[in-house]
């Protein structure tokens, strides 16, 4: 698994976020996350979740796909999306169990059998089901799981070995995530 030195600036973010945090009520109305946990599947997230009302929120997503095997075949990119997440239990938010559609751009590139690398992009549509916990004020937990398919995945014709592309079918996505309360109103 490659190296990320980005992720220590990352982490320091979180923790001054986390600082800011600690001196406000539990009403949580942005929440910073990470998924690193997604990577089990091949696919990282981070997120900025907004609460619209009680019940609901949106979320700015990003994707990193740092090498994900397909067909014998190693994918890599990253992706940007936008989901809702609509909260099924009136509990203090950020907590509850969710159901989230989420809909994305991915950005990907491979190499054939030849070594000749190759990119394309495609539009992912899925959803999740999860729950988010916030043990602390300022700190949430959360986990899930869900699909996502590409809607439009392209088939490259200058590829060789290359007959079912990253996107195609019935993916898995998996979220073990943790997140910072940056904002309270």
């Amino acid at each position: 698994m490659p190296k990320f030195p980005a992720m220590k600036y990352f982490t320091l973010l979180i923790f001054l976020c986390a600082y800011v945090g600690t001196i406000s009520p539990a009403r949580a109305q942005l929440v910073v996350k990470a998924n690193p946990g997604g990577l089990v599947l091949g696919m990282g997230a981070g997120s900025v979740e907004y609460f619209v009302a009680q019940n609901f929120s949106a979320q700015a997503d990003v994707y990193l796909i740092p090498g994900v095997v397909h067909n014998d075949i190693d994918y890599s990119g990253w992706g940007a999306g936008l989901s809702g997440r609509i909260y099924a239990l009136a509990q203090q938010r950020p907590s509850g169990v969710f159901l989230s559609p989420f809909v994305a751009r991915h950005w990907v590139s491979f190499e054939d059998i030849r070594s000749v690398e190759h990119n394309y992009s495609f539009t992912a549509l899925g959803g999740q089901l999860g729950y988010q916990w916030s043990p602390i004020h300022w700190l949430t937990l959360e986990g899930g799981g869900g699909v996502w398919t590409g809607l439009d995945v392209p088939t490259l014709k200058q590829t060789f070995g290359v007959t079912d592309y990253y996107g195609n079918g019935l993916n898995w996505y998996l979220n073990l995530g943790l997140g910072i309360v940056i904002w309270r109103p």
